[in-house]
């Protein structure tokens, strides 16, 4: 019974052995400003940590952190919008940067609604934007590398697999161009990344070193896709231990030349 406390709770709970006695501490602790003040801090903590990772609609993961301060207001503890919706916009991964820079720089801001809103119709963009920059990936190395894409391994995210109703699996626009195309999709267990280790360990590496690029040059995180971009390149041109010959040899069939590298953020 006391695993089940909470850590916060813990130091102030008496000491006993004895069961009954214990329940009736218990009864007594649960009906004191102690509990409320550590759920409070604990909804507190989990609104500053809470952090969007594509796992639900966007519009999901707001209405979540509403939820929370309104479980706090209840407590005695009132969130005012404005704090509230600063917290959703950190929440934010680097996706969605451009819309944090016009937040930051605006000086009316938003409310909880309009921030729902202009968040909805972003993760509407970035989504499509993702569909056809992989229709144009595809297009590109079929036509000028002459080779055939045969497998896309990716999550079982809604946008890639597609959504489910009443009549089973409905196969989202993603899915239905690969069987057009006769391109096998493979799909990985829901909530199990250990399964597409080499890939999410690849967002990782691109991920550091966009923040690390960002912060030398001390540029806005505006250009992030710019630094995004450069990277990729950079790493098509690294030579692994996996392969004899850096990716851009493996798909090109030519001699890698660097000579036209700067240091990033340099004069042009």
């Amino acid at each position: 019974m006391r695993m089940s406390i909470s850590d916060n709770a813990k130091p102030s709970m008496p000491k006993t052995n004895n069961a009954r006695e214990f329940m009736r501490m218990i009864k007594d602790y649960s009906q004191s400003d102690i509990t409320d003040k550590s759920m409070v801090e604990n909804l507190m903590t989990e609104l500053m940590t809470k952090k969007f990772d594509w796992s639900q609609p966007i519009h999901d993961h707001v209405t979540s952190m509403a939820n929370l301060t309104a479980k706090m207001k209840g407590m005695g503890m009132e969130v005012i919008e404005a704090f509230l919706v600063q917290f959703i916009i950190n929440s934010l991964p680097i996706e969605f940067g451009q819309l944090q820079v016009n937040y930051n720089t605006i000086k009316e801001k938003w409310n909880i609604q309009e921030v729902k809103a202009m968040l909805v119709h972003e993760e509407g963009r970035l989504k499509k934007i993702k569909n056809d920059s992989i229709h144009v990936f595809i297009d590109e190395v079929e036509r000028q590398l002459e080779k055939k894409v045969k497998v896309v391994r990716s999550d079982r995210g809604g946008e890639y697999y597609g959504k489910y109703n009443e009549n089973g699996q409905c196969p989202g626009p993603f899915a239905k161009f690969l069987e057009s195309r006769g391109i096998c999709a493979q799909y990985t267990m829901l909530y199990t990344p250990q399964q597409n280790g080499v890939a999410e360990r690849r967002n990782r590496t691109l991920m550091e070193m966009v923040r690390t690029m960002l912060i030398h040059c001390n540029v806005p995180l505006s250009l992030w896709k710019y630094t995004l971009r450069t990277v990729v390149y950079l790493l098509n041109r690294v030579p692994s231990k996996a392969v004899p010959k850096t990716p851009y040899e493996l798909c090109t069939g030519r001699k890698l030349s660097l000579r036209h590298l700067h240091v990033w953020g340099c004069p042009a």
